[in-house]
């Protein structure tokens, strides 16, 4: 697979607007309960997107933060993403913006499959409460995600 990046030097409004368009193709075309068979996404697309978003947590603005984590939780409830909970377990051991996407990413995920995060809570609540516990580290806006 090609190695791709997320440019953060393209500006920020066509980024955002990259990031809304690609949440919304992931809830119109990455289930066959969602749409006719010849729009669903290819897998060989549904790889490249699960490859590529994640880096999208480490973004430095957090409205595309917030729509990678609103659209990571969307493909998570429609498909078995083995990979995802080792990424945001790295997210979470990141810098400020990834600590703060991989949050984003455990409230959107908590609304959709309260009981996947049943079976991962242990793993992650030992990270969170590092985050919370580290004033000297986060901000008060992660550390309250955390919470």
């Amino acid at each position: 697979m090609t190695e791709l990046t997320l440019d953060e030097s393209l500006d920020v409004g066509l980024r955002q607007l990259a990031s809304v368009l690609l949440k919304k193709y992931v809830d119109n075309h990455w289930s066959e309960d969602d749409t006719e068979a010849q729009l669903l996404a290819s897998d060989h697309v549904k790889q490249v997107v699960k490859h590529m978003l994640p880096k999208g947590l480490y973004s430095t603005n957090s409205k595309i933060r917030n729509t990678v984590a609103y659209t990571i939780s969307a493909i998570a409830s429609l498909d078995d993403w083995i990979e995802l909970f080792d990424i945001i377990v790295a997210c979470l051991a990141g810098n400020e913006d990834s600590v703060h996407g991989a949050m984003q990413v455990l409230v959107e995920f908590t609304f959709e499959l309260e009981e996947k995060v049943k079976t991962v809570g242990p793993i992650i609540l030992s990270e969170i409460y590092r985050i919370y516990d580290s004033e000297a580290v986060f901000t008060i806006k992660t550390r309250t995600i955390a919470v």
